[in-house]
């Protein structure tokens, strides 16, 4: 067809209506672009494990410029720096590469403070008021952080360990100990994403990661704390009762509640929520309340960054804004943390199920029913694991085999192992003059595995209480006739 066209145009003949009809439908290749109908096609997406971290850049960044490659660890602390963002000389920069190779370059902070004088990471001990306050360090390993406690009150998974030492929130993943991150935190012995401006920490996977940060690598990110950049925009009821009146905001959502309804006194001066103070954030792929521009506030979606479409990554946007699809009109912007709260079953279920009001209450009271649907689908996705989806393709085993038990103290070992009908029999450690022999509140190894004693080899003898089964002491009971 194209050869046919060249001589048409050579002979100076015009084709045909047919010809120029056939010519362009030849050329002419039509893109069908199949759009999402249902609602589960518009808001359930097939997400790939790593999707947040693809093509996110390995290693560290320069802690001056926040850009990765080509950096330098300095060999006092764990910050990595580029040369020429210390000196812009290069007979300096030689000298440095000098120091690189002995591995004695030190950073700004480290030249000028010594191990004994350790600042506060939190407050760089930029407050008069705190000069004299007690600093503590923390006691893991690479770890080189120090924070005086006042400034730890806003991270509640801080572990004091001794008078002077701790184990700061930098070592535990702050979404995954959000329900109790007092009495859960732990240190953790897998890779984290850290945050460069306070002690946070993640899982470097779309679970753990709140929507909004900003990530510059795999292992270093910008939490969502430190873009709050809009004006505060809180609700104007209580988040406990539901009722107006005088409100107490909070400083980082727009969560309000009575000072009244809380179980504690609110502090005099800036208030943050229990939410905000856990480091549960909103994530990707999760539903929020949203409130856009003028318009009440509305259920939506926090889309990924790898389904918003090209259309809204043209718009004018922040890093750290979030791209959220409203339901119902499946109308789509970009917010910022500051106006969206985390979405509840209960925001669904305090409806009534009336058709009367405005216009407006009908299409607010549809979004809800969207809202409650997708929630419940996100819901058991999240409760199946990993196998909820077909991309998850290797599921990580829920357990780990092991051959021999593995004794959590104050739990010990046996010192002997004794084989009984070739089964390893456990002997406990507790003794006759002890306060309460393999009660309720000793150490008792086989109480704490919920297996009873052994009248053979228990050091207790006839003092242990681990033998109810075995002595046949069953607790009183009593025989009742009901007539119905």
């Amino acid at each position: 067809m194209h050869a046919l066209r060249k001589s048409y145009e050579i002979l100076g003949i015009e084709p045909s209506a047919e010809v120029s009809t056939s010519l362009k439908t030849r050329n002419a290749h039509p893109v069908i672009k199949k759009e999402p109908k249902t609602l589960e096609e518009k808001f359930i997406f097939e997400l790939d494990k790593n999707y947040l971290m693809k093509g996110v850049p390995k290693g560290f960044v320069c802690y001056i410029c926040n850009r990765p490659n080509n950096v330098t660890k300095c060999s006092k602390c764990t910050l990595h720096l580029h040369l020429v963002c210390l000196a812009n000389d290069p007979e300096e920069v030689v000298k440095m590469q000098e120091l690189v190779d002995q591995k004695k370059l030190c950073c700004e902070k480290c030249s000028t403070t010594s191990i004994v004088e350790k600042t506060c990471f939190i407050c760089n001990d930029e407050i008069p008021e705190k000069s004299n306050e007690q600093i503590y360090r923390c006691v893991v390993g690479k770890c080189t952080q120090a924070y005086h406690i006042s400034c730890l009150q806003l991270f509640p998974q801080v572990r004091q360990v001794s008078a002077s030492t701790i184990i700061c929130p930098y070592h535990t993943c702050h979404t995954c100990v959000a329900s109790e991150p007092r009495s859960t935190a732990s240190m953790v012995k897998t890779t984290l994403a850290h945050c460069l401006k306070c002690p946070t920490s993640y899982h470097p996977s779309g679970n753990c990661i709140p929507a909004g940060s900003v990530l510059l690598t795999t292992t270093q990110l910008i939490c969502p704390k430190h873009t709050l950049e809009q004006i505060p925009l809180n609700v104007n009821w209580c988040f406990i009762c539901g009722k107006g009146g005088n409100l107490i905001c909070c400083e980082t959502c727009p969560l309000a509640c009575h000072p009244v309804c809380l179980q504690f006194t609110p502090p005099d001066e800036k208030y943050f929520c229990e939410g905000c103070e856990s480091g549960r954030l909103p994530l990707y792929n999760e539903i929020v309340i949203a409130k856009m521009g003028s318009f009440r506030w509305w259920p939506a979606l926090t889309l990924p960054p790898s389904e918003i479409p090209q259309n809204m990554l043209q718009l004018r946007h922040k890093p750290s804004d979030i791209c959220v699809k409203f339901f119902n009109t499946h109308d789509m912007s970009w917010l910022n943390r500051k106006r969206m709260y985390l979405y509840q079953r209960e925001d669904s279920e305090s409806l009534d199920g009336s058709q009367s009001g405005s216009s407006m209450d009908k299409r607010y009271r549809s979004a809800m029913t969207e809202a409650s649907k997708i929630f419940k689908i996100l819901q058991t996705r999240k409760m199946l694991g990993p196998s909820a989806s077909l991309s998850y393709s290797k599921a990580v085993p829920v357990y780990k085999k092991i051959k021999t038990n593995r004794y959590i103290p104050p739990l010990k070992p046996p010192s002997v192992n004794r084989q009984l009908d070739g089964v390893e029999d456990s002997v406990c450690r507790c003794q006759p003059s002890d306060d309460d022999p393999c009660g309720p509140t000793s150490a008792c190894l086989n109480r704490a595995i919920m297996m009873e004693c052994s009248s053979k080899t228990c050091p207790a003898k006839e003092s242990c209480s681990n033998q109810r089964f075995t002595k046949r002491i069953y607790p009183a009971l009593e025989v009742r006739f009901f007539f119905g």
